[in-house]
């Protein structure tokens, strides 16, 4: 098995780790929401309930600082787990003993490195506070409406509930999943910089379905150097790796993986596959029909940061596969 194999293998434990993460941090924010439902009904009255208000706000507080702390935390131990992953799977491919890196160098990337462009230069603790800033905001919002309004305190706190169950789940999810991924592909990156020697690249991986984003499709199989070039999460619920190619005097299968890239893979896949996979982007129909017939690579159809071309554009830059689709 080769180091891309188990990466890869990693990963897929990895998505099952995140969805249990989610749940618990589900779990959490649904007795927030809860617990400031009950506090809104016991009230008794909408006089009352702008009297309970630095009581609400204080549970309120209470409840985010927990739910920061705990996701700190956790993604603190998925790093621990993940630097002795690397450690482990780099050792028994190159037969060479490494020397531990530091876990607070790898804890202060996580913790103070950007997310990337892509999601606005935000760091991990910059992101749970925008979200944990919404929470509050949005049940503040909810509070305020229904005073202004003359609503029930019922329906005041059922509508408290109800964003807890709802449209709080998907934020969470998505929250969960790009943390998650970012701590990972930090640790990895901490790792492969203190061991450049080792590694002659890292190579982009990408998932192999109709969920991946042209972004990180035309990314796949690419080899940057160690340390250099866009580093996952490429945007929000990336499940996107960069995987260490092992230097050739440690390896001597050393190269990028063997597995198709994005592109290969998709040429080979049903009609109504790849019809999915173009689905919602814009002029979807041209598009296909220049990767199809015009044989126009993934990669060639958005710039690095990953703004998709316009048709103007695409029919500029690439005029022969223009005319080769047939458009």
């Amino acid at each position: 098995m080769s180091i891309a194999d188990d990466y890869i293998q990693r990963q897929i434990l990895t998505q099952r780790y995140i969805a249990r993460l989610t749940k618990e941090n589900l779990s959490q924010l649904v007795q927030m929401h809860e617990m400031i439902g009950n506090m809104i009904v016991k009230s008794g009255s909408t006089i009352k309930l702008e009297a309970m208000r630095r009581d609400i706000e204080f549970a309120l507080g209470e409840s985010i600082k927990k739910f920061d702390e705990s996701m700190k935390d956790s993604l603190t131990k998925l790093a621990q787990q993940e630097l002795l992953f690397i450690s482990n799977t780099v050792t028994t491919n190159t037969n060479i003993l490494l020397a531990a890196v530091k876990f607070e160098t790898i804890k202060e990337a996580i913790m103070n490195s950007s997310l990337g462009i892509e999601l606005g230069g935000m760091t991990l603790g910059q992101a749970l506070q925008e979200f944990e800033l919404g929470q509050a905001t949005a049940i503040r919002q909810i509070i305020f409406d229904g005073v202004v309004t003359g609503e029930s305190l019922r329906d005041m706190a059922k509508n408290v509930r109800n964003l807890g169950a709802t449209r709080t789940k998907a934020q969470i999810d998505t929250l969960t999943r790009t943390l998650v991924n970012h701590t990972t592909a930090q640790t990895r990156l901490s790792f492969a910089l203190e061991r450049k020697g080792v590694f002659s690249g890292e190579e982009w991986i990408a998932v192999l379905d109709s969920r991946t984003t042209m972004l990180c499709a035309g990314r796949d199989g690419t080899v940057y150097d160690v340390g250099m070039g866009p580093q996952p999460p490429a945007h929000w619920n990336c499940r996107s790796l960069r995987v260490p190619v092992i230097n050739s005097q440690y390896d001597e299968q050393t190269g990028k993986s063997n597995r198709e890239d994005f592109d290969t893979w998709l040429r080979d896949q049903p009609k109504g596959f790849q019809e999915e996979f173009f689905a919602g982007k814009s002029n979807q129909k041209d598009k296909l029909a220049l990767f199809r017939k015009g044989d126009l690579k993934l990669e060639k159809f958005r710039d690095e940061s990953g703004v998709e071309y316009s048709m103007d554009e695409l029919q500029s830059y690439y005029a022969d596969a223009y005319k080769k689709s047939g458009i």
